[in-house]
This record gives C-alpha cells, sequence and structure tokens, in this order.
C-alpha cells in the first residue's frame, strides 16, 4: 500500500451539551476546514512497565498514553484559527493568556495506491486539542518559497478508549470526505 496524498482535513470541537458521553465516541458542533493539507505527522507515547523474576521477563505491559497531531496546512483560514485557539471576539485575531482551545475530533483523507489502483481513506482523531506554535517569517529574497501554516494538537483517547479510527478503503475521494463528515457530524 503506497500512500501518496492527503486532503480533505476538518476539525470540530466538542459539542456545548453533552460532549463526552461515556463509552462512546465525542459529540462535536460545527467543523471548521483547517485550510488545503500539505503534511499530517501524527507520533504516539507510551508508557511501559515489566516485571522480572527467576532472572527473566514476567509480565510486560505497554499502553499508550497521548499523542501528537502535526498538521501543516498552505493557509489556514482566518475565522478556523479563532475556533481552533479558543479566541474571543470579532475582527483581529487576539492571542490572550486567558484562551482556551477546545477539545475537538480532527479527520483528513488519505490518497493511496494498491497494485495500481486508487483508493481513498478517511482517519480520524475523536479528541485532540490545538496547541499554540510559534511562527516564522522571513524576507523575500532570491530563491525565495512559499511556507504554509503549522498546527501541532495534543490527542488522549475518548472515554470509549478510542484515539484514532481508519476507515476501510473507498473507491473514490467523495466517499472518503463523506466519511470524515459523518465522523465529525455536528450533534443534533
Amino acid at each position: 500500500m503506497a500512500k501518496y496524498g492527503a486532503r480533505y482535513i476538518r476539525f470540530s470541537p466538542f459539542a456545548a451539551t453533552n460532549p463526552e458521553p461515556d463509552n462512546a465516541l465525542p459529540r462535536y458542533g460545527n467543523k471548521v476546514s483547517l485550510g488545503e493539507l500539505q503534511r499530517v505527522t501524527d507520533s504516539f507515547s507510551t508508557e511501559e512497565v515489566r516485571q522480572d523474576g527467576d532472572d527473566m521477563l514476567v509480565e510486560y505491559l505497554e499502553e499508550m498514553t497521548d499523542f501528537t497531531v502535526d498538521v501543516e496546512s498552505a493557509q489556514l483560514p482566518f475565522e478556523t484559527e479563532r475556533a481552533l485557539y479558543g479566541l474571543a471576539g470579532e475582527g483581529d485575531l487576539r492571542y490572550n493568556v486567558d484562551s482556551t482551545p477546545p477539545w475537538g475530533g480532527l479527520a483528513f483523507v488519505r490518497s493511496l495506491m494498491i497494485h495500481g489502483v486508487k483508493k481513498w481513506q478517511g482517519i480520524y482523531y475523536p479528541k485532540v486539542k490545538a496547541a499554540v506554535q510559534g511562527e516564522e517569517d522571513a524576507t523575500k529574497a532570491k530563491g525565495m518559497s512559499f511556507t504554509g501554516d503549522k498546527i501541532h494538537f495534543v490527542g488522549t483517547s475518548a472515554k470509549n478508549g478510542c484515539y484514532k479510527v481508519k476507515s476501510e478503503l473507498e473507491d473514490t475521494a467523495a466517499a472518503a470526505q463523506t466519511w470524515v463528515d459523518t465522523q465529525l457530524a455536528a450533534a443534533t
């Protein structure tokens, strides 16, 4: 299975009421686009414990504790930035020590090729929170290049224990996008 593309990244903040039902995936509010997706990288942290006895390993346990998802977007839409970082008000984006990024769900579509046949797959993280990152700007110079926006998410498992979901392989990108929309659908 060869991965060759990624697109259609969306974030939905948790619903205002009953956002995390017991033994279920979270419920969401209205989703927003993170712009044109360039790259997604996830990384998982685990804790492990071992017990030795009679000069050998007797018990071993490794469990996921949390994870990060780093996203690069061609351009993060202005109002999406407000939603991701919990910025209050209208007009200018005012970062404040009292701003609280909301928990939410994150999902995108992965493009694959399997023995010459194109397929698409939805990837979904049920519980993530954006963390503010620094930005870098450089003067225009010979050999200039475009840079996009970087978004760093910290995640953990939902109340039902789920922390990442991969859809079945789809025959069209549109079907995978529908899957993404279904995962992040606003609670009614």
